[in-house]
């Protein structure tokens, strides 16, 4: 198989799975709530060829791969929709420390 052919078969694949339902999962129905999964996909792709001179040598190399990470949860009830992220506990940590590194800043000025 020629590079070419097989980067077109690659971008085939990997089209039949870049669709929606790589995104949002499966709808889990938990009490009067409508829970919808949530992940961030991430595609990456490599490849090379060579060719040598009179002795005909050839080498060709490609590989791809991908990420899901969890992004959160839409959250669907009777006093309405929200959207919960997966590091909501890792946010808030980040957010306090960045404030108290501008604060710490601030008090030295």
């Amino acid at each position: 198989m020629s590079v070419p052919e097989a980067l077109s078969a690659l971008s085939e694949r990997l089209a039949g799975s870049a669709n929606i339902k790589s995104v949002f999962g499966e709808p889990v129905t938990v009490g009067e709530k409508v829970i919808i999964p949530v992940a961030r996909i991430a595609y990456g792709l490599g490849g090379g060829s060579g060719k040598q001179g009179e002795k005909a040598q050839e080498g060709a190399g490609m590989g791809g791969g991908a990420a899901a990470i969890p992004a959160g949860v839409w959250e669907i009830s009777a006093r309405g929709t929200r959207f919960i992220p997966a590091n909501a506990n890792r946010q808030l940590a980040v957010a306090m420390l960045v404030g108290f590194c501008v604060g710490l800043w601030l008090g030295r000025r």
